[in-house]
């Protein structure tokens, strides 16, 4: 709900880059009102952060996989073309990527509507286009690239198969995406664990259990290869 302040997401941000060097997307949730963007871009591209996704919604933010079950309402086309506008103008880096996130496949919005809504954030400006579904195929994103492809060849796509992710990554590179993003997994993983963990330990009064879910403590301390 965008209650953390851009600065606050930031300091999570600095740690990260601290251990390496690859690019960073940043989600910019609904990008904040049209004339803070650009402080917003400023100070994402002092943090060294490469890339930020703005979706087209306005009002309270809330999780776009919620759907039509809570309010969500979409941001004029032409208001959220003027905050990537503002967010181009002020940006220092010509790397710097503004991505447009387009959110009416999730509340239901017709596709011709989606289409013209990703024509118009690409004349804006967006160097990127991420469509979202909520779908549980990869039916309605690949149709949207399909079409999509046919007027702007050129730029990239990106797409989050949280609720189609038995959709192979190699299916979704042939569609036309340059950028698949699995949203969630790590963090989900690592919370199963956490509690699997904590629970062990709580029933068990011992730790040999807990064990079974947890790191090498060696691998830890030497800093070790852990892809294993």
């Amino acid at each position: 709900m965008e209650i953390l302040s851009v600065s606050e997401r930031i300091d999570t941000v600095r740690p990260i880059l601290a251990v390496t060097d690859k690019p960073l997307i940043m989600d910019g949730d609904t990008g904040g009102h049209n004339h803070h963007f650009a402080h917003i871009v400023r100070k994402m591209e002092r943090a060294g952060v490469a890339a930020v996704i703005v979706e087209d919604k306005t009002g309270v933010k809330r999780n776009s996989l919620l759907g039509t079950h809570v309010p969500q309402q979409l941001a004029d086309p032409e208001e959220f073309g003027a905050k990537i506008r503002q967010g181009k103008r002020a940006q220092r880096d010509s790397a710097f990527m503004i991505i447009a996130r387009l959110e009416g496949l999730v509340l239901d919005s017709p596709m011709r509507d989606v289409l013209e809504r990703a024509d118009s954030y690409v004349e804006a400006g967006a160097d990127a286009i991420m469509i979202h579904s909520r779908a549980a195929d990869s039916g309605q994103v690949v149709a949207f690239a399909k079409d999509f492809r046919g007027k702007h060849p050129d730029v990239p796509l990106v797409c989050v198969p949280t609720t189609y992710g038995d959709t192979p990554l190699s299916e979704l590179e042939a569609a036309g995406f340059s950028v698949v993003i699995y949203a969630n997994h790590m963090l989900r993983a690592s919370a199963k664990a956490m509690k699997e963990v904590a629970k062990a330990i709580l029933e068990d009064g011992t730790t040999t259990r807990a064990e079974t879910h947890c790191l090498d403590l060696q691998l830890v301390l030497n800093n070790a290869d852990v892809n294993g």
